[in-house]
């Protein structure tokens, strides 16, 4: 799967628990608050110094044999963790919000938006289009 389908995936699992555990304690408080998780996109510029330098360590540990053979198979930076091996992706710094004109409306609504998990799913902007792109964002600079 993508990485960036997997972090959206991630970011709407999580999103779900934390919506529905806000909705449920505000209703035994008997407050009532709209809460909603609004999957997010990070804009990042693909010319960003950090897809040269990929640091950010995600997925399994692997023994060198197989983190050779994934490396090559799917053309992946591995690094060595201790006597393991992990992939390594770029953390570049985020440019904007796709989404953040909507999070914005529902705030000021005052709806409670939970947004922006895991930093967002990183995407860059291809001919016109956004297209997801291999990379982590680090979430306190998406916040």
């Amino acid at each position: 799967m993508p990485l960036p389908v997997c972090g959206a995936e991630s970011q709407g699992m999580i999103g779900y628990m934390i919506t529905q555990a806000l909705t449920n304690e505000l209703r035994n408080a008997r407050i009532k608050k709209e809460v909603v998780c609004v999957l997010t996109q990070t804009l990042v510029d693909r010319m960003d110094p950090h897809f040269k330098n990929p640091s950010k360590p995600i997925g399994p540990f692997y023994d060198k044999a197989e983190s050779d053979a994934i490396a090559k198979k799917y053309k992946w930076t591995m690094v060595k963790e201790e006597d393991k091996y992990r992939r390594v992706v770029a953390s570049p710094i985020p440019i904007g919000i796709i989404e953040l004109g909507t999070i914005k409306k529902l705030f000021d609504d005052g709806t409670i938006v939970v947004c922006a998990g895991g930093g967002g799913v990183p995407v860059v902007m291809a001919k016109g289009a956004l297209e997801g792109i291999n990379a982590v964002i680090d979430k306190d600079l998406a916040s």
